[in-house]
């Protein structure tokens, strides 16, 4: 016994033809045992049950990939080649063949791995009848499966749905982060440029402190050092004293009249009296 066996159950004749009845597929009992005598039959009912598995229409079943008919209408006269000189020579050989290769997956698929050209050219009953039972076999269990699909489907749909819900999000909060990002610059610039006009009114205030404020307040520092100091003089050297006082009067100038007017303070006399 193959491996082919254990991998599904062969059904009795009566049951094949029962089934393939409720699927709308003709066929009869002397098909079904004797299908060497009726190929082309045998074709019918394997394209149907392609049509049934893959959820393909006849037409897509018997045509082309728009690739391989581009192929086919080409013309290449560098280096021509017998498909591109006579298509009309490989159309149907490449129907025939894109028919096989489908029905050989499909019934790999039911468990049956031993299909071949001969099973069209020269099929056997026994053979033909293990094929439509790994057919049906596979059939009836994804009708069973169905809900199971249904609800993965469905999962599936939802997922998707989330799935675009949150790429909306995520490309408003990009938008979003982008307009924060250009406000952030901005921000950043009008920061840059208060601190610049910052540090220029800084610097001419301290130029101006350095030209004006500070010149000023040393030479009334200088004047009240020198005009309110009274030493404690002994009367032997009061003299001498009264000679260096006159002296450093006489040698120092007067300050201006603005800078007495800054040194004056109310209910007290001046630290500077003009002589």
């Amino acid at each position: 016994m193959s491996s082919n066996s254990a991998a599904f159950p062969v059904l009795k004749n009566a049951m094949i033809l029962q089934i393939m009845a409720e699927l709308e597929i003709p066929l009869t009992e002397s098909e079904l045992v004797e299908p060497g005598r009726c190929r082309e039959r045998v074709r019918e009912v394997f394209s149907q049950l392609l049509c049934t598995c893959w959820g393909l229409t006849p037409a897509e079943l018997s045509s082309l990939p728009t690739r391989t008919l581009a192929r086919l209408s080409s013309t290449n006269e560098s280096s021509p080649t017998s498909i591109s000189t006579y298509p009309h020579l490989y159309a149907d050989a490449l129907v025939e063949t894109k028919f096989f290769c489908l029905l050989q997956k499909l019934l790999k698929i039911c468990g049956y791995d031993d299909f071949g050209f001969r099973d069209l050219s020269a099929p056997t009953g026994r053979r033909f009848r293990r094929q439509l039972s790994a057919c049906i076999n596979f059939m009836k269990y994804r009708e069973d499966m169905n809900h199971l699909l249904s609800t993965v489907l469905e999962e599936r749909a939802d997922m998707f749905a989330a799935l675009e819900e949150v790429a909306e999000e995520h490309m408003i909060l990009q938008d979003h982060l982008k307009e924060l990002r250009e406000i952030h610059q901005e921000k950043l610039r009008e920061k840059e440029e208060a601190e610049a006009e910052c540090q220029e009114v800084r610097s001419l205030l301290l130029e101006i402190f350095i030209l004006d404020v500070v010149p000023s307040y040393l030479f009334t520092f200088e004047h009240f050092i020198t005009y309110t100091t009274r030493p404690t003089i002994a009367d032997g050297s009061r003299n001498s004293a009264t000679k260096q006082s006159s002296v450093l009067h006489s040698t120092r100038k007067p300050p201006p009249p603005e800078i007495c007017q800054r040194t004056e303070r109310p209910n007290c006399e001046p630290l500077y009296r003009p002589t």
